[in-house]
């Protein structure tokens, strides 16, 4: 009998660390998830703050390549100017150049129909 009552009472503290196991592991399986959940939290932060400071670092390197580019245009576009400006100037002078060689040959043909009329 009494060790029918040993066995009985195995098994009734086999049963109760069963159940307290079953317990334990919802708890810890809770727990776990928790903590899972909580990483991931973490992780999607960590994974934030690195995509922005990518992010800046890129349009960092977009602003680089927008400033050598647009300073490349205005240099190239002052050239241009230049050289236009110098041939518009240029071609002015030519310009005047004839018109005061016309203007002579006016004068001078002016001059000589007076020379003429008054004779």
């Amino acid at each position: 009998m009494k060790n029918t009552i040993e066995i009985i009472s195995a098994q009734n503290k086999c049963r109760m660390l069963k159940e307290k196991l079953k317990i334990m592991t919802a708890v810890h399986d809770k727990e776990r998830k928790e903590w899972s959940a909580l990483a991931e939290v973490d992780s999607a932060v960590r994974n934030k703050t690195h995509f922005e400071t990518e992010l800046v670092l890129e349009l960092e390197k977009v602003k680089e390549k927008y400033a050598t580019t647009l300073h490349a245009k205005i240099n190239e576009t002052r050239s241009f100017c230049a050289l236009k400006l110098e041939e518009f100037i240029s071609g002015v002078e030519k310009f005047n150049e004839a018109r005061n060689v016309e203007f002579s040959q006016l004068r001078q043909q002016c001059e000589e129909l007076e020379r003429i009329v008054s004779q």
